[in-house]
């Protein structure tokens, strides 16, 4: 059985605007740079159009495949048995990987979730109005040296 994990592959300044394409060309960069494109079954976003389309374009759209064996998994990964392919078998497999990887973007459940409260927050009037002085008293304390001075002693007694 294979363990879950996740890796940060890229964290850079994202200047260009934040359309789906621009985000695809970025997001295939970094995969090219890790030639790990081929590898990718799933990608977590946000629900936001732009991120729906730029996954749509780096991915090649969703395609799906049926779930292979936990054995021949466990065959491909062995190194050994790559050895001795040649360049135009090697190009070879990993078109048909290409083929049949799942390529799937996913909605993040815990953005979706805080959306959701967050618009139930809203439609609440008494816990909407303390929601917007709790609002104000951060804010206050973020932009206003004598606000940052309070916490400070809070934090000190």
């Amino acid at each position: 059985m294979h363990e879950l994990s996740s890796s940060l592959l890229a964290c850079s300044r994202f200047s260009e605007s934040h359309t789906g394409d621009h985000i695809a060309a970025e997001l295939e960069s970094i995969l090219d740079m890790y030639d790990i494109k081929h590898k990718i079954d799933y990608i977590v976003t946000d629900n936001a159009a732009n991120m729906k389309k730029s996954m749509t374009i780096a991915l090649y759209g969703i395609e799906n495949c049926e779930e292979g064996d936990a054995d021949d998994e466990a065959v491909i990964d062995n190194p050994e048995i790559w050895q001795d392919v040649n360049d135009t078998d090697q190009h070879e497999i990993l078109e048909m990987v290409n083929a049949h990887c799942r390529k799937e973007r996913l909605s993040c459940f815990d953005h979706t979730l805080h959306l959701v409260v967050g618009d139930g927050l809203k439609d609440t009037k008494c816990v909407s109005s303390a929601l917007a002085k709790c609002c104000k008293i951060s804010s206050m304390i973020h932009t206003s040296s004598l606000g940052r001075e309070w916490v400070i002693s809070c934090d000190s007694s």
